[in-house]
């Protein structure tokens, strides 16, 4: 896939030399992001170690990746229905989570960007107590947390309705704090 070759400078990630990501359990609609169809676990082959401080580089991955297609990713939440067309463009080309969990990492980490530089916040590692998958979180200032990369796996397997574009509306903190 040349996007994918593209994005991460590599066609596979099966020579990763850091750990499988474990899947956790979990529920709600920002559940754990699917792994594997075995429900096993990813592995992933990013260039920079997948935590908190390394997220807005592999975030800027994604935009300049699409600057080189023409597309301009400006960090606005209108810019997430461009990720939202790409990862539906990868689902009908029959990609799924543990075939490309580099590149939709990758998109997850834009789309909390964009959360995080709209509605405050930081990214923190998951933790035991917050079933919302084994990836980085967005804490907002008001101490609540959502899932961005997680949901960018769920669109990739579900399709339109798991829009990251959607989640970015329902899951700032204003409307956290009213649901």
């Amino acid at each position: 896939m040349g996007l994918f070759k593209k994005l991460l400078g590599r066609e596979s990630n099966s020579s990763s030399n850091q750990p499988p990501v474990p899947p956790r359990g979990g529920g709600g609609s920002s559940g754990p992001p699917p792994v594997g169809a075995d429900g096993g676990s990813i592995r992933l082959n990013l260039p920079h170690e997948p935590k908190p401080e390394n997220l807005p580089l592999l975030a800027e991955m994604v935009v300049k990746n699409e600057a080189e297609a023409g597309v301009t990713l400006d960090y606005s939440i209108e810019s997430l229905k461009e990720i939202d067309r790409v990862l539906y463009q990868l689902r009908a080309e029959g990609a799924t989570p543990s075939s490309v969990p580099d590149m939709v990492f990758c998109m997850g980490c834009y789309v909390g960007e964009v959360m995080r530089r709209k509605y405050g916040g930081e990214w923190v590692e998951p933790r035991a107590d917050i079933p919302l998958g084994p990836f980085p979180l967005l804490r907002y200032g008001n101490g609540s947390h959502c899932a961005p990369i997680g949901k960018a796996f769920k669109c990739l397997q579900n399709g339109a309705g798991d829009s990251v574009h959607y989640f970015s509306g329902v899951m700032n903190p204003e409307a956290m704090k009213q649901g």
